[in-house]
């Protein structure tokens, strides 16, 4: 029985067979050579990335059919596309020479004229150059991420001889001292947004194309402030329905642009209002790309958005320099303690599933999955204590997400490993993953910059396949931690190989690290609350 992917070259090696078939029109031919190319390009990159990731992790997942690991399948592949290239090169060779007998030649510069060169040059100057991106790559400018399908030139350019311009405090010929001035680009056109003041906060950043009204409003991001590197934040405005909480739990909001004539039939209002009304203090105009670079390399890092007065004027130097002091200080604390829910709350009072939601940090968005799936929802404190919980007497308890560092609430998780004691079924989201961990004797770790947005593969052992995932965290489960008679991984992060899921032995429970429930997605992972309410129905059963 032959290997998926060596099944899938088979394939596309018959769509270059129409490139060499002579009965095929040329025109045709050469559209399969193309199709033939686009194909691999494809295939390289999902399923010969996902097959790379796998490679990495030290459980190795083997081939359901062959038994092969990753690493013999890349092997087999790479053999395999050698033995095709030459084909392609010979059959494209055969084509451009049948099209030049009919006036279609394939031209290199030197067989150019200079009448075509000049013509080449202007269209160059008009309808290319103002699409063209210049990058530098040194020491000091990383080097950038390259996109899928893009066409890049790359150039390496000498150091130009000549005098060396003076340096700061450097004389100059004329005996006068050159002072060195910097200005950053990213702040030269800055602008305030939403509400005035000083903010100070963790700076994080966060990559999702969407979902911005939800990232403002989730409990998770209390104490931080969010930098999108999407470059348009609030193009569809905002609305009460895509809210996550009631309120805005981040400290500070920075964005390339923001929309000022949003576009959407459920738009109530503009992002810069919405701050305004959140009383939430944010700045445009930054370079978040960039940004994003500088927190990626150096770590997320305290930092302060400010409407009141110049930082770098010298006449200011007492605000700023006691400015400075509250950034230096500044942690993120009780977390869970202020973004918990006061008091009981229940939704969907007939649903005929009970389900006790532990309120960490809780999105709204968990409550929606499960009500829609038939559920009566209790949302408890984050406090509640065993006996709280059992005298509920639920068919399946939550934990939900929420913020700071999980070893921090001592005392919840010393109460998880009363209500794990219980036996009912239990599922945990991000905070409750980390919290689940650490009440059954693993450790947490923080993160360099974390993992927040969208888009982030996770691949999960038992399937061997890999998910697309949205997450928001900054400290993640040290997998090699666990004890071995409480659990084990079930998830990794395909990009860094941190935990993302475990499914535990002693106690009727699993967790993820990343959001099933995530607005505005995607939802890839949403079916673990289905799985979740399976072992629920089980358990009910099984009394």
């Amino acid at each position: 029985m032959q290997n998926r992917e060596l099944s899938w070259l088979t394939f596309n090696e018959r769509v270059l067979d129409q490139g060499a078939d002579e009965t095929v029109p040329l025109l045709e031919r050469l559209n399969f050579i193309s199709i033939f190319w686009s194909n691999l390009q494809e295939f390289f990159m999902v399923r010969v990335g996902s097959l790379t990731d796998l490679s990495l992790l030290k459980k190795q997942v083997l081939d359901s059919k062959t038994g092969m690991t990753p690493a013999e399948q890349l092997t087999a592949i790479h053999k395999r596309c050698h033995e095709l290239y030459p084909v392609q090169e010979q059959t494209y060779a055969e084509v451009r020479q049948a099209l030049a007998a009919h006036g279609v030649r394939h031209l290199r510069p030197a067989d150019l004229n200079d009448e075509q060169r000049a013509f080449l040059a202007d269209y160059t100057a008009a309808n290319i150059m103002p699409f063209l991106s210049p990058q530098i790559i040194n020491s000091r400018h990383p080097f950038p991420h390259l996109e899928n399908g893009s066409l890049y030139v790359i150039v390496r350019l000498n150091e130009e001889v000549g005098p060396k311009k003076p340096k700061k405090k450097d004389k100059a010929k004329d005996g006068k001292t050159v002072k060195a001035a910097k200005i950053h680009p990213s702040t030269e056109e800055s602008e305030n947004l939403g509400a005035e003041g000083v903010t100070v906060g963790e700076v994080v950043f966060a990559t999702g194309m969407v979902g911005f009204e939800e990232t403002l409003t989730d409990p998770s991001y209390y104490g931080q402030i969010i930098t999108q590197t999407y470059p348009l934040i609030g193009n569809y405005g905002m609305n009460q329905g895509d809210m996550e909480s009631d309120r805005i739990w981040a400290r500070g909001y920075i964005v390339r642009e923001a929309c000022t004539t949003p576009s959407n039939w459920r738009c109530e209002e503009t992002l810069d209002s919405f701050l305004k009304k959140n009383n939430t203090i944010g700045i445009e105009g930054i370079d978040t790309r960039h940004l994003t670079r500088i927190i990626r390399e150096s770590g997320v890092m305290n930092g302060a958005i400010l409407t009141t007065f110049d930082p770098a004027d010298p006449a200011n130097k007492a605000e700023t320099d006691k400015l400075l002091e509250t950034i230096r200080a500044y942690a993120v604390t009780d977390a869970v303690k202020n973004v918990t829910c006061a008091a009981p709350e229940v939704f969907n009072e007939k649903g005929e599933t009970h389900i006790v939601l532990m309120h960490y940090g809780c999105k709204r968005n968990i409550v929606r999955c499960l009500v829609k799936r038939g559920c009566k929802v209790t949302v408890m404190p984050a406090f509640a204590t065993a006996e709280e919980v059992a005298a509920l007497n639920p068919d399946g308890i939550m934990l939900s997400n929420g913020p700071g560092d999980p070893a921090e609430p001592v005392e919840v998780i010393e109460n998880l490993r009363h209500i794990f004691e219980l036996g009912i079924p239990t599922f945990g989201i991000c905070l409750g993953h980390q919290l689940s961990a650490l009440a059954a004797g693993a450790k947490t770790m923080k993160l360099k910059y974390g993992h927040r947005g969208a888009n982030q593969p996770v691949t999960d052992f038992e399937s061997g396949r890999t998910f697309i995932t949205s997450q928001n965290h900054g400290y993640a489960v040290v997998g090699d931690e666990l004890p071995a008679e409480m659990g084990e991984v079930a998830q990794v992060n395909a990009n860094d190989g941190t935990c993302e899921g475990i499914k535990y032995k002693k106690w009727n429970c699993f967790t993820v690290q990343f959001h099933p429930e995530a607005n505005g997605g995607p939802k890839d992972t949403e079916f673990l609350f289905d799985r979740f309410l399976n072992n629920v129905k089980a358990a009910k059963e099984a009394r």
